[in-house]
């Protein structure tokens, strides 16, 4: 009875490995930057910033015909500004595809690497069972030992289908954002981890300079104040004015307002790159302790210095600390990008894909259009 459940065991396992090793090789190949492109391109987020920004570029081509007529040039900047606005959201839009769209991407290198590792284990549990019904089969081990071998297997094998469910939901999610279906791919990429040197000072200052809602909130501001200057003046109405200083006020409150929730969440960014750092470390310190256990526990095992119970322990804490290992190492690549994000700096990293907001914004139309500063 134990002989044939150990067997079924070690066939069970080994039809999991194969089915992980299918997964893993089949389909065409994609690199993040083709994943990256073809997520912008089915974007429904970008789809619908790219259409208010058409709209608001047809508003303005209005406001620039009838600029002359019926717009004043109060009026015809509004117009410029919220189709310039709209540009710089298409843009930041177009980040943030590309941020999400490389965290699925990384998530599934990582539940690649995990079932990896998952199947390793699985492979050193099973032939520790192979080994351990062999030593009973001889009287070396009791009923107990072969017992906690064939605990530790299916334990192996749980995880193992567990890797791979994750993968399978890892692949889902990255479909679903670059519009594939049920196309299946092999990544190619992969992430090394390089430490990113972060000083909080120099983030705040490249946040406040480079932040579209800091950007923003000054054209508000400059907006208003411009409104007041117009508003003072005898030819105006009192309540006018007092109305241009109520909203002059207000764009500075959203402007400070703006300051604090840039400045907080470069600070999150920057607490969780450190942390996400810290985390690879100790993983990379305790994946270096863990094999060394492990070796010490099986060189005292053969020695019968220890019990099998000792060596599946070791194999065990192995095993998890590998997994932790390359979480930490992929979790930190995605803490970069996002704390790259939070400094306004998301578009240096992929400049072909995502150009710079911070160039000059010009109208598409032709030079036939009149001119804001023609219209004054």
């Amino acid at each position: 009875m134990k002989r044939r459940l150990v067997i079924g065991l070690l066939c069970v396992s080994f039809a999991l490995v194969l089915a992980g090793a299918a997964m893993a090789t089949d389909g065409a190949q994609l690199t993040l930057e083709d994943a990256i492109r073809r997520g912008l391109e089915s974007s429904i987020a970008m789809q619908r910033a790219q259409l208010e920004a058409e709209l608001l570029e047809l508003e303005y081509r209005q406001a620039q015909v009838n600029a002359r007529a019926t717009v004043t040039p109060l009026q015809l900047e509004e117009a410029k500004q919220a189709y310039e606005n709209a540009l710089y959201m298409v843009s930041l839009q177009r980040v943030q595809t590309a941020l999400s769209v490389e965290a699925a991407y990384y998530s599934v290198l990582k539940a690649e690497r995990t079932v990896d590792l998952r199947a390793s284990a699985l492979d050193r549990a099973a032939q520790q069972v192979e080994v351990a019904a062999m030593r009973h089969s001889m009287g070396q081990i009791t009923d107990v030992q072969l017992a906690e071998a064939e605990q530790r297997l299916m334990a192996a094998e749980l995880a193992y289908k567990q890797a791979l469910n994750a993968q399978l939901l890892a692949r889902l999610r990255l479909n679903q954002l670059i519009g594939a279906g049920d196309e299946v791919f092999v990544l190619t990429d992969d992430v090394v981890f390089e430490p990113e040197p972060v000083n909080l000072e120099e983030a705040l200052a490249t946040a406040e300079e480079r932040r579209f809602e800091i950007i923003r909130a000054k054209q508000q501001v400059a907006k208003a104040q411009q409104g007041v200057v117009l508003a003072d003046n005898v030819y105006t109405p009192r309540v006018e004015l007092e109305r241009a200083l109520i909203l002059a006020r207000q764009a500075e409150l959203a402007l400070e307002q703006a300051y604090q929730q840039v400045r907080s969440e470069v600070f999150d960014a920057v607490m969780r790159l450190e942390e996400a750092g810290i985390r690879s470390e100790l993983a990379a310190g305790r994946l270096e302790l863990a094999a060394s256990n492990l070796s010490l526990a099986e060189l005292r095992y053969q020695n019968g210095l220890n019990t099998l119970l000792d060596v599946l322990e070791a194999e065990a804490e192995l095993a998890e600390a590998e997994v932790e290992a390359v979480t930490a190492a992929y979790d930190y690549n995605v803490a970069r990008a996002q704390y790259l994000s939070s400094i306004g700096m998301g578009f240096e990293r992929w400049p072909d894909l995502l150009g710079s907001p911070l160039e000059e914004l010009e109208p598409t139309w032709g030079e036939s259009v009149p001119s804001a500063e023609g219209a004054e």
